[in-house]
């Protein structure tokens, strides 16, 4: 769950919920923080190549850990929408 020091969400008469300031923000102050994103996509150039879960991509010798020297990522296809791509992590 996310923690605000400097916000709060609430309910906006004309918005719905959403996040206001729960005292004065200096412009470049961190608001809030999260452990881990609720979503995150890749952008339409790397569905090809990318892992739609972990992001390793085809590419890049780095594994979805962050290691150095990795063998070749192989990602397959989505069997449902067959856009995004899967490694082998999922």
């Amino acid at each position: 769950m996310a923690k605000f020091d400097k916000a709060l969400t609430q309910k906006s008469t004309i918005a719905g919920r959403g996040l206001f300031a729960s005292e004065n923000i200096s412009a470049g102050a961190q608001i809030f923080s999260i452990a881990r994103p609720f979503v995150a996509v890749l952008d339409t150039p790397r569905l090809t190549e990318c892992c739609s879960n972990c992001f390793a991509g085809v590419a890049t010798p780095f594994t979805s850990d962050g290691a150095y020297g990795a063998v070749a990522l192989e990602v397959k296809a989505c069997s449902q929408c067959k856009l995004l791509r899967f490694c082998s992590k999922v």
